[in-house]
């Protein structure tokens, strides 16, 4: 049975190792984007033993025509990734930046047309994938009415869609990783361990000549 009822949880990721990021990426001609997804990948590879990996994203549908239009455009698309023992870090890392230009690419084709092309029917919680995973382009921008600054705040969560979602969220000089469960499948210690050793697994992803079956998904 299909069930909803959800919670969130929060880690920083700390100027130092967020610093880390943004100059591996530079210097690999990535995005952080890459990176964070590709530890996520990393992550759920060391969890179930698997080297298939899909996992799914949302994109803004905010295109072409659309681009002018009021309204909320957004689409799902699956992300497959092969994170293979042998490979080292910063092969991994191509081969995601080369999946999601692909997927990307391909962004307008409808989710619902897809499940029903591949025949998966809705027995499952998701046909296609049961966790999500999401990065925040641009940090959230300053929001001022006349001499007063608004002040965001962070709505509860108790719902949640699929079994867990990681939102990346990059700040000035750091970032938060907003983990988002299904309390029905787990405890909020256990999805605590995940987030910190999601940070264990960026740690070690600075190392780009480092082979993925070396890399430790545990503190």
């Amino acid at each position: 049975k299909k069930t909803y009822n959800g919670d969130a949880l929060y880690e920083v990721v700390k100027p130092e190792l967020y610093n880390h990021i943004l100059d591996c990426s530079k210097e690999l001609g990535i995005t952080p984007y890459v990176f964070y997804m590709s530890a996520f990948n990393i992550l759920l590879s060391k969890y179930s033993g698997k080297e298939d990996i899909v996992v799914g994203m949302t994109m803004s549908g905010r295109g072409g025509r659309f681009m002018n239009t009021l309204g909320m455009f957004v689409n799902t698309i699956a992300l497959r990734n092969q994170p293979d023992g042998e490979k080292t870090v910063q092969n991994f890392l191509n081969e995601v930046k080369e999946n999601s230009v692909n997927a990307i690419a391909h962004q307008d084709y409808p989710f619902g047309e897809l499940v029903k092309k591949l025949n998966l029917g809705t027995s499952v919680r998701n046909p296609l994938f049961d966790v999500m995973f999401a990065y925040q382009s641009e940090e959230t921008s300053r929001i001022i009415f006349g001499d007063k600054e608004a002040e965001i705040v962070p709505m509860p969560v108790n719902t949640s869609k699929y079994d867990f979602t990681f939102n990346i969220l990059p700040k000035e000089n750091y970032a938060i990783v907003m983990v988002e469960y299904c309390t029905d499948l787990y405890k909020k210690e256990t999805m605590q361990r995940l987030a910190e050793n999601y940070k264990t697994v960026l740690e070690q992803k600075i190392e780009k000549k480092l082979k993925l079956k070396n890399i430790s998904a545990t503190q």
